[in-house]
């Protein structure tokens, strides 16, 4: 038996455009980010996931993006599938945090495994991203659509293809993409959404 599970990284933020560090701050798309899904929607194909299960992190950015890409498609929300909690560095950027001392410590050690102040670590995140993930994936029945956060996105990714050995950042979609994947027997393939519309079956 085929099941599909569809990832989608949200639309772009205003924060996303300032390269803020953003995941626990709940904002929303911004006018470019909105008119950027929607040249996407008429110019490739996105998935029919109107029969899956649906689910967001329950973060606006995410329920904007699914209700411009789709409308008002029956969905829950899974808290767990957030974006990374950058703590104390949250809504700044490079830039702004650079001469900080707590930055500098924590952008030079390891940043998978040690937590931003007041914040978490990548590897927190992953850990209840998969955990979300997994519950999901066990549950019977109709396919499944997440729309969720680069980092999540990425965290399943490398999971699932641990083979091609990519970090978290080279997994990343691009803001209102992602990746469908097609789990049969024991196996796992993917391939990017949305589709150009060449009939070739491409995906961008």
């Amino acid at each position: 038996m085929i099941r599909r599970c569809y990832l989608f990284r949200h639309g772009m933020t205003g924060m996303n455009e300032r390269r803020c560090y953003c995941g626990a701050t709940d904002v929303p798309l911004s006018g470019q980010g909105r008119r950027l899904l929607l040249q996407n929607k008429s110019e490739f194909l996105y998935p029919d996931i109107s029969s899956c299960r649906i689910v967001t992190s329950g973060m606006r950015r995410t329920e904007e993006t699914l209700s411009l890409l789709y409308g008002a498609l029956p969905h829950s929300a899974d808290f767990r599938l957030q974006e990374m909690h950058f703590g104390s560095f949250e809504g700044f950027s490079y830039g702004e945090l650079k001469e900080r001392a707590d930055y500098r410590r924590w952008i030079g050690g390891d940043t998978m495994a040690d937590a931003c102040p007041c914040g978490e670590s990548g590897l927190q995140m992953q850990r209840r991203v998969l955990a979300a993930f997994h519950e999901l994936l066990a549950l019977p029945g109709s396919d499944i659509a997440l729309f969720v956060h680069g980092g999540p996105v990425a965290a399943i990714m490398q999971e699932l293809f641990p083979s091609e050995k990519r970090n978290l950042y080279e997994w990343q979609p691009d803001f209102g993409c992602g990746y469908e994947l097609e789990f049969c027997g024991g196996a796992c393939s993917y391939r990017g959404i949305p589709a150009a519309r060449s009939g070739e079956g491409a995906y961008v």
